[in-house]
């Protein structure tokens, strides 16, 4: 690990993440492996050659009063080339159509992991500028306490005020230092849950600016986003190749009973010496070729069983896709209704911030003329934070979820990281001064682009697609 000691945004944590994402890396190994699965079984239906060579030497010894030379050598030397042809197996080209649909499905699968990357770094990110946020609320709560801790050890002091609302005012002092504690090291864990993707422990990220659009996803029509989900989706488009998978090994266990036919041929040449009373030398030169069919009879019921469970792993491998049919439909639905309701909780929280921060103060008012207790600034003080941490929850929810329904209907690519990017404040350019992030700069007079997030169908959709 090593520390950047200066503000980075999303698209630079982007980029190391692709670079040194472990997962990532396994995703892509696991796709280049499931490749290489189709040339394995077209392998079958090409000329399988074998050659081989031998080579001897024999030594013979018989009896002195029987002949004048009892000791005999033989050497004998020689190669062999097989040929066999495949000319009717019916299994072999069931587990081609199988490794076609599995080489498809590795597709869905890897597609489905970059944008798995591209969502677990971006809510990363957020969620240590959601953890930051909530430590800067924790700690100014905690110093709106202690101030309320002083004036009540004041006003107790002066017999003003009774001992349950001191004890009060340092309850909720205490309890909002506990709260200060816990907002730090969910910080110091979010910065590393961050590093376990990039491999990097950063020390500072840019922020999301203040006025950062609130947009609706187009088209407004939550069937449409369904149905696109339904054809793009890369983890459901997995699972559907994967029941293809298993219907073809099906196919393959019951293709045990069916006799097959291949052609084959054979080249000898061999040449043997003898060594005795009489040398003699023999070469031989053989050449076969013909036809060999098998027929399966009886193989202890292991094609039966395996046809049996084949069948099973099929009906196995239908209920997964209906599972994720069933899952996608239901997250693309929650996610679209769930970007309108933070889009109108944000709206919501802003003006409950001020309504809150206008309450509080009318209330320190009226505790410093004596017609509120201390139990209600206490209260107000508490509400105020609340509400706080309310809106940067839904702020943070809004930007998770746009990434989610575009990854949803297979469609979120680094450009949309891209357009988020121009959200964000820069901290390290212009001596601090905040300026616009993203692929050009942005004056600061202008809002920074606007993402449109709409339905289409994507090029690693049309190649993972099922041409079958």
């Amino acid at each position: 690990f090593s520390t950047a000691a200066f503000a980075t945004d999303l698209m630079e944590v982007y980029q190391t993440a692709l670079k040194n994402d472990p997962k990532y890396k396994e995703a892509a190994a696991k796709w280049m492996d499931d490749k290489e699965n189709l040339a394995i079984s077209r392998a079958a239906l090409f000329p399988q050659i074998e050659a081989g060579a031998n080579a001897s030497r024999s030594r013979s010894t018989i009896d002195p009063q029987i002949t004048a030379n009892p000791v005999n050598f033989t050497n004998t030397s020689g190669f062999t080339l097989q040929v066999k042809q495949s000319i009717f197996n019916f299994g072999n080209w069931t587990k081609i159509w199988g490794a076609q649909a599995l080489v498809k499905k590795a597709q869905a699968t890897f597609l489905a992991a970059k944008e798995d990357l591209l969502q677990r770094t971006a809510k990363a990110y957020f969620d240590v500028l959601l953890a930051k946020d909530v430590l800067s609320f924790s700690k100014a709560n905690k110093e709106s306490f202690a101030q309320l801790l002083n004036q009540a050890k004041h006003k107790f002091d002066v017999g003003l005020i009774a001992i349950t609302d001191l004890e009060e005012a340092r309850a909720k002092y205490d309890k909002a230092r506990a709260e200060e504690i816990g907002a730090a090291n969910d910080l110091s864990n979010k910065f590393e849950t961050l590093a376990e993707i990039t491999g990097i422990r950063y020390s500072q990220l840019d922020p999301v600016r203040d006025n950062f659009p609130l947009i609706s996803p187009e088209p407004t029509n939550i069937e449409q986003w369904v149905k696109t989900a339904e054809k793009q989706n890369f983890s459901l488009l997995a699972t559907r190749f994967a029941s293809i998978v298993a219907r073809e090994n099906v196919k393959t266990a019951n293709a045990g009973h069916l006799p097959t036919l291949s052609a084959t041929g054979t080249y000898s040449n061999s040449y043997s010496t003898n060594y005795s009373n009489t040398d003699t030398s023999r070469r031989t030169k053989t050449a076969t070729a013909g036809l060999e069919l098998s027929a399966p009879i009886f193989q202890g019921g292991a094609v039966v069983a395996a046809a049996r469970q084949a069948g099973y792993q099929y009906q196995e491998a239908t209920a997964q896709q209906e599972q994720s049919h069933r899952f996608t439909i239901s997250q693309t639905r929650k996610t679209y209704l769930g970007i309108l309701s933070n889009i109108s909780k944000i709206k919501a929280d802003k003006q409950a911030i001020k309504s809150a921060q206008s309450s509080l103060r009318a209330l320190k008012a009226g505790y410093s003329a004596g017609t509120r207790t201390m139990s209600d600034v206490l209260e107000a003080q508490s509400n105020l934070y609340g509400v706080q941490k309310d809106f940067a929850d839904d702020e943070h929810n809004y930007i998770i979820q746009l990434l989610t329904l575009k990854a949803l209907i297979g469609a979120l690519s680094a450009d949309d990281l891209n357009q988020i990017n121009a959200w964000l404040v820069s901290t390290t350019s212009n001596g601090g001064k905040a300026t616009g992030k993203g692929s050009k700069k942005t004056s600061s007079n202008k809002k920074p682009p606007v993402p449109r997030i709409v339905v289409l169908e994507t090029e690693e959709v049309r190649r993972a697609g099922d041409r079958r």
